[in-house]
């Protein structure tokens, strides 16, 4: 049964040591600076990237208004521990999306050391050139999440974390009239920041920010991924209780989610884990058929 199966809460060992920044241009003003680095970005997510890249938004065809980033990291470089659900809750999710009708081009899935962190910054970046204030955009990650000072970062693969300051930043520069930013890991709330949270956009959490999240290596699923992806959205099951309607709503799918999530963790060596969703989407519905 579901309750004799032995969790695990990920434990990726000792941090190893950031790398240096790199050396700054400081002959170079800071505006053409930026501008460089933008092209940079641009340049090189076109040549690894080439289909997404030439993605547009296009009048008359809602679906092109439909952006999304998934990553999912099981496979880590060096010494660190492997997760063993990050890229099963990856592959639901996008499986989910692109069954709603969503855009191959525009859905870019990021896995195991392709989920470096100069790409994921650049995969952000395009989302930032693409929208506009009609898009409906996902920005989803799960895997390991570095715990700090009063703050949780993203773990990309290369070990290269991403703060919650700079990926507020990114994220914030992504215009759209709805966003959902799904973050599964431990301490995950610990990444709350603004631009991960903010106007027109839902947010949720695997855990709060003092609490590990759990994952199932029967399954192939962190335990909030297999109840928010897999059950909730991609089997439909958040669609009940009163509101059967068809249709899944974010929301929905989090609050079938979020209580078997907890219930499921309880009696674990960590604790339970309780995922967390702000909303500041002003009471709107947010589905991911690509006509709602």
């Amino acid at each position: 049964t579901e309750a004799a199966v032995a969790l695990v809460a990920p434990d990726p060992g000792p941090p190893p040591a950031e790398p240096p920044p790199a050396p700054a241009a400081a002959h170079v003003p800071v505006s053409r600076a930026s501008a460089h680095a933008a092209s940079d970005s641009a340049r090189i997510f076109a040549q690894e990237f080439p289909v997404h890249a030439a993605a547009a938004q296009r009048d008359g065809q809602p679906s092109t208004f439909h952006w999304a980033l998934i990553v999912g990291v099981n496979d880590y470089a060096g010494g660190t521990s492997n997760t063993f659900g990050s890229v099963g809750d990856a592959l639901a999710l996008q499986h989910t999306l692109l069954r709603q009708g969503w855009r191959a081009d525009q859905v870019l899935l990021l896995t195991d050391r392709a989920a470096t962190h100069d790409r994921i910054v650049r995969a952000l970046e395009w989302l930032a050139r693409s929208t506009d204030g009609r898009s409906t955009v996902v920005f989803s990650f799960s895997g390991h999440l570095r715990r700090g000072p009063g703050a949780t970062a993203l773990w990309p693969s290369d070990h290269r974390y991403i703060w919650p300051l700079d990926l507020g930043r990114l994220l914030g520069a992504v215009r759209a009239d709805r966003m959902w930013v799904s973050l599964q890991g431990c301490y995950a709330a610990g990444l709350a920041a603004p631009g991960v949270e903010g106007p027109g956009r839902i947010t949720t959490y695997s855990s709060q920010r003092e609490q590990k999240s759990y994952e199932d290596p029967q399954t192939g699923y962190s335990v909030m991924g297999q109840y928010l992806f897999g059950e909730g959205l991609r089997d439909g099951w958040g669609d009940y209780e009163g509101n059967r309607d068809g249709r899944v709503s974010v929301a929905e799918a989090f609050a079938w989610a979020a209580p078997r999530a907890e219930a499921r963790t309880v009696g674990q060596r960590f604790g339970p884990q309780v995922p967390v969703k702000v909303d500041g989407l002003g009471g709107r519905e947010f589905h991911l058929d690509v006509t709602g």
